[in-house]
């Protein structure tokens, strides 16, 4: 053999090991994915359900979590706005009224019917029937209620 043929030869011997070699990979990448597959359907499927259901739930706790905060803090701005709005030119919205998260007012409304109460109860004593008293400084007490309201009403 000349040397060209044995350069030829070596060519495809080479050539064939190349194809082979492909062959072989290409089977084990196959036998590989075949394996994942079989892996994943039949026992990883429910390992990464649930793993993907805990991260589900740990994510909602979350976010629960932070919306919860979100809301507390907001409802601390809105108390604190409150206490500026005479500062702060902008309209409040039309939100409910929260009498209990202002303590102030909750105090003062305390304090008002302490007072009421006991006004009511010095009139009984004063008075020569209890029971004509007691009417009479419940329906007194039920308008000046009232019209103390008005009052504060029309000057705030």
């Amino acid at each position: 053999m000349t040397r060209k043929e044995e350069t030829v030869v070596g060519m495809a011997t080479a050539d064939d090991v190349i194809r082979e070699d492909i062959t072989t990979l290409r089977s084990q990448i196959t036998n590989a994915l075949l394996l994942g597959d079989n892996i994943v359907h039949q026992s990883g499927g429910t390992k990464i359900s649930s793993y993907v259901q805990g991260q589900l739930d740990e994510l909602e706790s979350k976010k629960n979590e932070i919306y919860d905060d979100i809301l507390e803090k907001e409802r601390m701005v809105h108390a604190s706005n409150r206490d500026f709005s005479d500062a702060n030119p902008v309209a409040e919205s039309k939100s409910v009224l929260r009498v209990m998260e202002d303590h102030t007012v909750a105090i003062l409304l305390l304090s008002y019917l302490f007072m009421l109460v006991m006004a009511m109860y010095w009139y009984v004593i004063r008075s020569s029937s209890i029971i004509k008293g007691l009417l009479e400084a419940i329906v007194g007490g039920f308008f000046f209620s009232i019209f103390s309201f008005m009052a504060l009403y029309y000057v705030c």
